[in-house]
């Protein structure tokens, strides 16, 4: 009689694994896509409007929040592509143990 499988490894410890990882990939991508789209507009107005203007600074001020908006999403994109291929490793150790 074959034994019992034993129970998935989760970071989380319940019985239920959390959600893939590759989605929060997926959603930074998106979001660092339309962050990018953004700041092509921004940058383009820019150089329709006087640089002593306050429209010239509000736009730099977005810009730069912009900026770093995307790089924080780059970072987690990076750690989310790296948790995803850690669980992909976790299951595929998983499956090579199993003894059926």
């Amino acid at each position: 009689m074959p034994r019992p499988a034993p129970p998935l490894p989760n970071s989380s410890g319940c019985a239920r694994p959390p959600a893939p990882s590759g989605w929060r990939s997926i959603s930074s991508t998106r979001q660092i896509t339309a962050l990018d789209t953004d700041q092509g507009r921004v940058r383009q107005n820019l150089n329709s409007v006087d640089r002593d203007s306050d429209l010239h600074k509000r736009y730099m001020t977005k810009l730069a929040e912009q900026e770093t908006a995307t790089e924080t999403l780059q970072a987690a994109h990076i750690k989310a592509e790296a948790a995803r291929l850690a669980s992909e490793k976790s299951v595929t150790d998983y499956l090579a143990k199993l003894d059926i």
